[in-house]
């Protein structure tokens, strides 16, 4: 079966970035998670003519090799968001992680940018995923995840807006470790454009898609 990476990388923004943040606020994985219900999940679902069209923007796109980068790759400076961007983007990724939790990947998709979806659909087409596996996969019908797996938001401390006016989070883990998501403002929305890992020394994951 056909490893569907755009998935796998829209969901890594949730696992990646709030496993993280419970080890750094040593959260206990028993109680007291703030766990986003499926209802709050209300954006407006990305359409399968949508998602066909930057397929095959994908599918047209060469694929280059990826390899680490040799520059470290580091938090990106910014002046410290104000209280309403911080509270935005905060909101937006509670909304996001509510539909994971809905398993509404057609909605979780509306949560990432042109960009972003054609750069992770370049991975899928690369991987040999076609435009009838995956648009059907993305379209199916919600099914919630159990209880027992819902997953938990934390509120992102660091965020920073950046000299183009997007804004950049930084979610630290341990010494250097950790990982960076960038957003863009789509009218009213803001929408995940881009992300990156940090490993240890700052040097991107070998292979991590960046886009």
């Amino acid at each position: 079966m056909h490893r569907l990476l755009a998935v796998a990388v829209a969901l890594s923004l949730l696992l990646r970035v709030d496993a993280v943040a419970a080890v750094a606020q040593d959260a206990s994985p028993a109680a007291g998670l703030d766990i986003p219900d499926p209802s709050e999940c209300t954006i407006e679902p990305r359409s399968a003519d949508e998602l066909r069209a930057l397929f095959r923007e994908a599918a047209a796109t060469p694929v280059a090799s990826a390899v680490a980068s040799p520059t470290p790759a580091v938090p990106p400076p910014g002046d410290p968001a104000d209280e309403q961007t911080m509270a935005e983007i905060n909101a937006t990724w509670r909304q996001f992680i509510a539909c994971v939790n809905a398993g509404d990947l057609a909605r979780v998709f509306a949560f990432l940018s042109d960009h972003k979806v054609r750069g992770d659909f370049v991975f899928d087409v690369a991987s040999g995923a076609s435009e009838d596996d995956l648009i059907p996969y993305l379209m199916a019908t919600p099914v919630p995840l159990p209880a027992g797996a819902a997953a938990p938001v934390f509120p992102f401390q660091d965020v920073r807006v950046l000299d183009d006016g997007r804004v950049a989070v930084v979610a630290p883990d341990e010494g250097d470790q950790g990982e960076v998501l960038i957003f863009i403002k789509d009218g009213d929305r803001w929408l995940v454009d881009y992300q990156f890992y940090l490993t240890q020394g700052g040097t991107p994951e070998a292979g991590t898609p960046t886009t």
